[in-house]
């Protein structure tokens, strides 16, 4: 399959779901501050290699790591037989680099492509948000937890605001919750100010419930259909980043929201580079406070890495070095920090001539 067939496959129009009632985020108080994090060296790309992984993961498939057990769960995906979705959860042991399909068993759901996925470190578990089903876009919220050879599913509240076919989300470790701005694009205006809005799921075992962290009025411009989102969580600031690429107008920009104080997405000065290969297109180092982000090397099998000092009054990368893989290297995929072993490990995505799926793990090494 083309990239250009997987685009078309990701950003489609969604409907509106059911109507289902939220609650404004509830004050609790004083948020406590993260722990300050004093800058180390930033790693340099230092070695390349390759492994056969037999079975292949399924390619674009939301993908989290476990880093306590030292695995990395890749959930859905494109079937690797006929192209539709491959309704699996597959593990990729990060030491051994084994990779295996679990069983799946608890609730029953429809296994997504292009879903949001955050791992829960209180709770051992992925948390999966919407993506697009055999024949629509998915409201769908559920639980993944690791049990033997077996994916133990769990069913959590619906998204409040209907199917979303590519949210991006991001695990607040603080606020023990998942945020989640839709990617939903609308003709209607009336339904555009729903879909700028931050949502946030409280992950408490019990007590998981959805509300309106900020309103569609106070968040960034509205999705455009050719246009990718990513979030993550910046633990120097204390606050969420957005990266919004592929617009038809304008290039890659950056907004922040100050979870110390939750009023509005803020656009930050900066850009980074064009042509994102990874997904998502912001990893945090703890080791350099920074993050890492990775973009194609144009008209070569190969990627650039690149550091963005996260509290710099500009959002702007600073060059970590280039990896060249050859035929068959990665044209995209899903970039991992594997940091007990100093290396990054790149996985389900298409091939760099864009007519293959990835069938292989690139390692590449690091070195601080």
């Amino acid at each position: 399959m083309k990239k250009t067939a997987l685009l078309a496959l990701s950003m489609g129009i969604l409907a509106c779901g059911p109507s289902i009632e939220i609650t404004e985020a509830a004050s609790t108080g004083a948020r406590p501050r993260p722990d300050a994090c004093t800058p180390g060296a930033a790693p340099k790309l230092a070695s390349i290699d390759r492994k056969e992984l037999s079975p292949p993961p399924a390619p674009v498939g939301s993908m989290v790591l476990d880093p306590k057990a030292s695995r990395a769960l890749v959930i859905g995906g494109i079937s690797l037989k006929g192209g539709g979705p491959a309704k699996q959860i597959s593990v990729l042991d990060l030491a051994s680099l084994e990779h295996h399909v679990l069983s799946l068993e608890g609730d029953p759901v429809e296994v997504p492509t292009f879903a949001a996925a955050i791992w829960d470190p209180e709770n051992e578990r992925a948390v999966v948000i919407g993506g697009t089903g055999s024949a629509a876009d998915l409201a769908q919220v559920f639980a993944v937890r690791v049990e033997g050879d077996a994916a133990i599913i769990d069913q959590l509240p619906e998204f409040p605001i209907g199917s979303a076919s590519a949210p991006a989300a991001a695990y607040d470790p603080i606020g023990k919750r998942v945020l989640v701005a839709p990617f939903i694009h609308a003709d209607d205006p009336a339904l555009t100010l729903a879909y700028r809005g931050t949502y946030a799921l409280d992950l408490r075992p019990g007590a998981e419930s959805w509300s309106t962290l900020v309103p569609g009025e106070a968040g960034p411009p509205a999705p455009q259909l050719s246009e990718s989102r990513q979030m993550a969580y910046d633990p120097a600031l204390d606050r969420m980043v957005m990266v919004r690429s592929g617009q038809t107008s304008g290039s890659t920009d950056v907004w922040a929201l100050d979870l110390q104080n939750p009023t509005s997405w803020i656009g930050l000065a900066g850009t980074l580079p064009a042509l994102p290969v990874s997904t998502p297109s912001l990893l945090w180092d703890d080791v350099s406070c920074s993050f890492l982000s990775f973009t194609r090397t144009p008209n070569a099998c190969g990627f650039d890495a690149w550091a963005i000092d996260a509290a710099a009054t500009l959002f702007a990368p600073s060059p970590l070095g280039s990896a060249m893989f050859g035929p068959g290297g990665p044209g995209n995929g899903s970039v991992l920090l594997d940091a007990p072993r100093d290396r990054l490990l790149i996985l389900d995505g298409s091939d760099c001539t864009e007519d293959d799926w990835l069938k292989t793990v690139e390692i590449v090494g690091i070195e601080r």
